[in-house]
């Protein structure tokens, strides 16, 4: 059983700390599958685990009430603006054939969120080959399991693991705003960074030239995950998961607003996150 989690939005400190939180809840209640479908308010530039925050305009931040947040999952920055967000979290045996985390689980998850945005009308592609090179910018390339439509990417993933839990969230972009994700970096990177993204980066709308219904989008996702993992799902109420989690989640609120975790003296085993680079 898939169990949804389908939200609006929540600031940045809050999603990241319902993201592990969630992990911890499925471990805890041996619930092996949660999908939750989420967005930002306000918008949120969110850093990978390991990246250096230095190369960020805080002071435009500010000025835009951005949030600005680091992730617990490895990779470049992300500008939430226009988008669905979504999480896996997986607890021991999920799924009724063992797909292992890594690659596998990357491309498992990227081939239910292709079918989604087929649904939404339009044709993708999903990437099979790892990336190695290390970008400012989670949209400027696609690695394995993530999507791309006309070469450029759309829907951008990592992962977190723990124990015998896994964390997969990720954007699925609605409309890309590369001069707005350009501003967000210091003056001297700006020009440059908007054009590259620009060229990298896409949105269902940008391609369909329509707008998208972020609701219609949600079920896509939901039916997408059912026929993929072959699995039914039924909706939960975030406010229905009980105490403990919501202990957790101020635990892990408090976590990720921590000046320890901000600045990159990291508490946990670099080992357990991935992505893509």
């Amino acid at each position: 059983m898939i169990r949804v989690v389908s939200e609006e939005s929540r600031t940045g400190l809050e999603n990241m700390a319902m993201d592990v939180s969630l992990m911890k809840h499925a471990e805890r209640t041996k619930q092996p599958f949660f999908l939750r479908l989420y967005g930002w308010q306000p918008p949120c530039l969110s850093l990978g685990r390991f990246q250096s925050s230095d190369i960020i305009d805080k002071e435009y931040l500010r000025n835009r009430g951005y949030d600005l947040v680091r992730r617990p999952t490895g990779g470049g920055a992300v500008l939430h603006l226009s988008e669905l967000a979504y999480s896996v979290i997986f607890f021991g045996q999920a799924l009724k054939k063992p797909v292992a985390t890594g690659a596998r689980l990357y491309i498992a998850i990227g081939r239910a969120l292709q079918n989604a945005i087929d649904l939404m009308g339009l044709s993708t592609v999903i990437s099979g080959l790892r990336s190695n090179k290390r970008e400012d910018v989670c949209f400027g390339s696609a690695s394995v399991g993530e999507i791309t439509a006309g070469g450029r990417k759309l829907v951008g993933s990592a992962q977190l693991r723990s124990g015998n839990v896994v964390l997969q969230h990720g954007s699925i972009v609605i409309r890309s705003h590369p001069d707005e994700y350009g501003s967000c970096f210091l003056s001297s990177r700006q020009k440059t960074l908007s054009r590259y993204i620009q060229r990298k980066m896409c949105g269902l709308e940008d391609v369909l030239g329509q707008d998208i219904e972020v609701d219609a989008l949600k079920t896509a996702v939901v039916v997408s995950f059912e026929k993929e993992f072959h699995q039914k799902s039924s909706y939960l109420n975030s406010g229905d998961l009980g105490d403990k989690f919501w202990e957790d989640v101020e635990i892990m609120r408090r976590f990720f607003s921590s000046d320890e975790w901000n600045s990159g003296r990291l508490p946990l085993d670099r080992r357990d996150s991935d992505r893509q680079p």
